[in-house]
């Protein structure tokens, strides 16, 4: 009888897991006599080999079990680095986008004016303006009338004075707050206000301003005095119309009155320079 040929790895399986057999070797050996009926194949070792085969078999999956456990162990290390190397490349992006963003406030908060700084050169832009509008105004230079309404030869000296102090005094205010600003339209518009005084300093002199390496304008009281009033109209004329629109443009573009849809100021004085002057940069 050739016992080799029918212990294959599917019947030594199955022998061994049949009802008749359990762990005791007592009982292995009660299947064996049962199933096989022959006691000639113990004697003939086939036993022997039925047995070794078997547990061979067990121990070729035991080896595959931990050639697997070990597979699984050796990737464990490269999956757990990858993944800390996924983490720190995450958090090293969000902190550069935490830094740009940062970086982004600082240069946005750099070259644009604080609201206060603003408000405060708006205010000096629109006091500087009402100024320049009454020393350009025909009725600040009229002859006083007398009692009886009519036209004298003499002129309000007192409110012409009052008038160019007050315009020198809120000049060199807006010098002082628009100085440090940083929008350019602001700016741009103090510069042309300060390149009209230069262009004037002869006249300006000649009734008693001057202006220092700033640009602040002062007065020499008792020459102002001594001028009359024709020489001080001549001498604002057109240089205090061209101020009064520079001016109110520093007000328009200092931020307050540029978020307005009216485009007036709180004198009801439309704010929004158009047509010629604007367009040319006056």
């Amino acid at each position: 009888m050739n016992t080799n040929s029918f212990w294959t790895s599917s019947s030594i399986n199955s022998f061994f897991n049949t009802s008749t057999y359990n762990a005791s070797r007592s009982d292995a050996f009660s299947g064996l006599y049962g199933s096989l009926g022959d006691s000639k194949l113990i004697q003939s070792g086939t036993y022997k080999r039925l047995m070794t085969k078997y547990y061979e078999m067990n121990d070729d999956s035991s080896s595959n079990d931990t050639k697997s456990t070990n597979a699984v162990t050796k990737k464990e290390p490269s999956s757990i680095l990858q993944k800390l190397e996924k983490e720190r490349e995450a958090a090293k992006a969000k902190s550069k986008a935490e830094t740009e963003a940062t970086a982004g406030a600082t240069a946005a908060s750099t070259t644009a004016d604080s609201t206060e700084a603003k408000l405060t050169v708006t205010s000096a832009a629109d006091a500087l303006q009402a100024d320049a509008r009454t020393l350009a105004s025909k009725d600040t230079f009229a002859k006083v009338k007398d009692k009886d309404g009519n036209e004298t030869d003499q002129y309000d000296t007192e409110k012409i004075t009052d008038a160019v102090k007050s315009y020198v005094k809120d000049y060199n205010n807006l010098i002082d707050t628009a100085g440090s600003s940083k929008n350019s339209g602001v700016v741009s518009n103090m510069s042309r206000i300060k390149d009209k005084t230069s262009a004037n300093a002869a006249s300006l002199y000649s009734i008693g301003i001057t202006a220092d390496k700033n640009g602040k304008l002062s007065i020499d009281e008792n020459k102002l005095k001594a001028a009359s009033a024709e020489d001080i109209q001549k001498a604002f004329d057109d240089y205090s119309s061209a101020v009064a629109t520079n001016s109110s443009l520093v007000g328009y573009y200092s931020g307050t009155q540029a978020g307005s849809s009216s485009g007036y100021t709180a004198q009801a004085a439309y704010n929004v320079q158009t047509g010629t002057n604007y367009s040319t940069g006056v």
